[in-house]
């Protein structure tokens, strides 16, 4: 499971783009015209010659966002593409900017994170081409350019030029063949596509400038609605605009003027579970994900009675859009360590606690992290935060360097040599899972020998498909980690179809450490503890299962595996095993057996689907060698 990406369900990004995409076209013809036709006529139409001689633009407007309302302000330094957005919407507040080398972004709950690659760096440097009218000027930022041609849509005629920002996204604009202004970009991203309508022209210092934009993934609730309020040119501008704002750092307490605080955690599915008070109510079950917003479930929220705000788009792992509320929440309390006035989204776990096979109340990771230092000791169970005043680097650790793509802390590592970058997940169960294009760019398919299309993990946005086999070394700085078994991911949608991540590691390869989390400093300290020598295993039962009423339902099957074989099939519903009801046995101890019990282990189940139950008896063996 991973809940990381959830940092996507306040989409409103859309105030980035609002000065981009201020100009219009020439005529639309029936042939393709040339680029610089096309373009030169757009300048023309749009202002011409005086969108050489400014230099900087101030815009305020208001932002509609899934059922949540509030304003934006957007500052540009247009001969540079420098830029900084900063928003309020619903409880929620953010802001993003980039300085000419650095892309930045502010969470909700205040924290900034900082980037040089990355998805939300090419985001950046996208906005860094657009803002700087770069495809009138290319002299400003290097981009390639090509006419595509025309394109009807909607009974319209559209000239659609193509631009590739250099390290950015791949853009296509779309110039009304009769309005000769343009009307809509879409802009190619890691995880899907982002398309901008644009609409109400007006004139503003003999420039034009789209007044109304709506921004949309292809889900029209979860659309995100900007009307500017006002466009100031060559206006009262400082450098200061463009930077972030001072980061939060006076919502955390620990009791009594501590210097750490250590809490247990239980150690289920690879995954680490820690009691957490919301709002003084009393020890809830909380996962704890490295790059995960916080997040409560609605029946927490309730019970809580905490306000629910909005409908976002959440993505994750799977490849479905989630709706997503937002809620504050006073006071978060884990150990001896508050936090105060955080911001949580409200999302429904049901399904995941299935999947899981017991209750989940919610999620925090991040905003923990990035504002003390964490210490997860997988071997004694155990994880600590530190006051960053008092916390020392553990001396006999690997250190090694991470960067953010928005919340998500990655570091550069290799799979058998391959380089890339790969994030540090606590959130996901698997050791080791390549990202669809990475398995593609290196045709990794052909090289290994794999397993079937299965399912091989679970989270935000449905099931993650994979096949699964060995490999026999991971890289992490100068650490290497042997004999990994590892999903090559075959999703086309979601986290895992992100082009600009090799691959994620996840609790499967992280419990054979103690993992020091620095994110103030931008490290993480990995300490080979006494599982480290003991490569993770795979199932070897070649079942996927979820916590139903009556037991474990099977959801997926390896074909040709030990269950397919014995005549299991997708549907059937395990009672008994080995004679003990399944009510009585957790999940997670059921799967540590099918994954650790020796080949040739022979589990005897009694199974129900419709009618009277039958009983089957499965043999282990390795399905990843």
């Amino acid at each position: 499971m991973n809940l990381r990406n959830l940092r996507r369900a306040l989409p409103l990004t859309a105030l980035s783009t609002l000065l981009s995409l201020s100009f219009s076209t020439a005529h639309a013809a029936e042939t393709p015209r040339s680029t610089a036709a096309v373009l030169a006529d757009a300048m023309k139409a749009s202002g011409g010659d005086a969108w050489s001689r400014i230099r900087t633009l101030h815009t305020r407007a208001r932002v509609e966002a899934s059922g949540l309302s509030g304003r934006g302000e957007s500052w540009d330094e247009v001969t540079t593409g420098r830029h900084a957005d900063t928003w309020k919407v619903g409880p929620a507040t953010g802001g993003s900017g980039f300085d000419g080398t650095v892309s930045w972004q502010v969470d909700p709950s205040g924290q900034v994170t900082r980037a040089r690659d990355g998805e939300s760096h090419r985001g950046a440097l996208t906005q860094a081409y657009l803002r700087s009218f770069s495809y009138w000027f290319p002299e400003r930022r290097v981009g390639k350019l090509e006419a595509l041609g025309a394109r009807d849509a909607q009974g319209r005629r559209f000239e659609v030029v193509r631009a590739e920002p250099e390290n950015g996204h791949s853009i296509e604009l779309w110039f009304d063949a009769t309005s000769h202004l343009l009307d809509r970009i879409i802009e190619g991203q890691g995880r899907g596509t982002q398309t901008t309508l644009l609409s109400d022209y007006r004139e503003v210092q003999g420039l034009k400038f789209p007044f109304s934009q709506r921004v949309t993934t292809g889900e029209a609730k979860f659309d995100t609605v900007l009307a500017v309020e006002s466009i100031e040119v060559d206006g009262p501008f400082e450098v200061a605009h463009l930077a972030p704002p001072a980061e939060r750092a006076d919502d955390w307490t620990l009791a009594e003027g501590r210097s750490e605080t250590t809490v247990p955690f239980e150690l289920a599915n690879d995954h680490l579970y820690l009691e957490v008070d919301l709002d003084g109510h009393g020890a809830l079950p909380f996962l704890f994900d490295t790059g995960g917003v916080n997040v409560v479930t609605p029946e927490a929220a309730r019970r809580l009675g905490l306000t629910i705000q909005g409908a976002l788009e959440g993505q994750g792992v799977g490849e479905k859009s989630e709706e997503v509320a937002l809620a504050q929440v006073g006071s978060v309390r884990v150990g001896d360590l508050t936090l105060r006035d955080q911001l949580f989204f409200v999302f429904p776990l049901a399904e995941i606690d299935q999947i899981e096979g017991r209750p989940i109340a919610g999620l925090i990771g991040f905003e923990v992290a990035k504002r003390l230092p964490v210490r997860i000791d997988y071997a004694g169970r155990k994880i600590t935060f530190f006051a960053p005043r008092e916390f020392k680097a553990p001396a006999d650790a690997f250190a090694i360097p991470i960067a953010f793509d928005e919340r998500t802390p990655r570091v550069e590592g290799k799979v058998d040599g391959l380089a890339g970058w790969f994030s540090i997940d606590t959130g996901s169960r698997s050791a080791l899972d390549l990202t669809s294009p990475f398995v593609a760019k290196n045709d990794l398919l052909a090289k290994y020998r794999t397993t079937a299309e299965i399912t091989t993990g679970w989270g935000v946005g449905g099931a993650a498909k994979s096949r699964v086999a060995r490999i026999a070394k991971l890289e992490l700085g100068g650490l290497e980690i042997p004999q990994v078994v590892t999903g090559f991911s075959t999703q086309t949608k979601g986290a895992m179809a992100n082009p600009n991540l090799a691959g994620n590691v996840g609790g499967g390869v992280l419990k054979r450490f103690t993992v020091t989390l620095d994110y103030r400093n931008e490290k993480i300290y990995l300490d080979p503890n006494a599982t480290f020598p003991y490569p993770d295993g795979f199932d070897r039962s070649g079942m996927w299962l979820r916590k139903v009423e009556d037991g474990f339902r099977i959801d997926d099957l390896v074909p040709d595996g030990p269950a397919k074989q014995a005549g299991l099939t997708i549907g059937d519903v395990i009672a008994q095993i080995d004679g003990k009801p399944a009510t009585e046995i957790s999940l997670s101890d059921f799967r540590r057996r099918l994954k650790t019990d020796a080949v040739g282990t022979k589990l005897a189940l009694s199974v129900v689907r419709e009618g009277p139950s039958r009983d089957v008896e499965i043999v282990l063996r390795e399905l990843v060698p």
